[in-house]
């Protein structure tokens, strides 16, 4: 699945990519637009806006574009980009049991989630010198201040299951 590979780079989330169409990939400008969403456990027909409620567009890396179009080869542009066997929506489940974690696992970088490579998005955007806002209106977060949270860590060491964030030093010097 070419998404996968650049996911990294999109930093989409998993209602975003469940709910992505043909339609919304632009492969000529190497970008897609986000207008819908489909919270896992929901269906076709409860699909809403994005997570911040705003459309926004978010640039594809050029290594990503020739495996996209042989993805969508021949698909209408109403059908998903990201089809179950059957041509319907993602299981988050399913994927993450038959697909995802083995994955993970091959690699040897667990415990790692779907929702990290959203993490891995905004710190390499960081890491390429992207601004704040570019990462905020990229990620679709509503507020720059959530990108500053997530990374005060470098994403493998970012508390996650079975780990516990850094406790906080004191900038003041004790003593004297």
């Amino acid at each position: 699945m070419a998404w996968l590979r650049g996911q990294p780079d999109a930093g989409l989330r998993w209602g975003e990519i469940r709910a992505l169409r043909v339609r919304r990939l632009d492969l000529l400008r190497a970008r897609l637009e986000v207008a819908e969403n489909v919270p896992d456990g929901c269906d076709e027909s409860e699909t809403v806006t994005p997570k911040s409620h705003k459309r926004r567009v978010v640039p594809l890396p050029r290594f990503l574009i020739d495996a996209l179009a042989q993805q969508v080869a021949g698909r209408r542009p109403d059908e998903l980009v990201c089809a179950n066997g059957a041509g319907g929506l993602l299981d988050n489940s399913n994927f993450r049991r038959n697909v995802f974690d083995p994955a993970v696992r091959a690699m040897g970088v667990g415990p790692f989630t779907p929702h990290n490579l959203r993490d891995t998005a905004a710190s390499l955007a960081v890491s390429v010198g992207a601004n704040v806002k570019a990462i905020q209106r990229m990620l679709g977060h509503a507020s720059a201040a959530h990108n500053t949270r997530r990374l005060q860590w470098p994403v493998h060491r970012r508390p996650g299951p079975g780990r516990r964030a850094p406790q906080r030093r004191c900038a003041r010097r004790s003593g004297g």
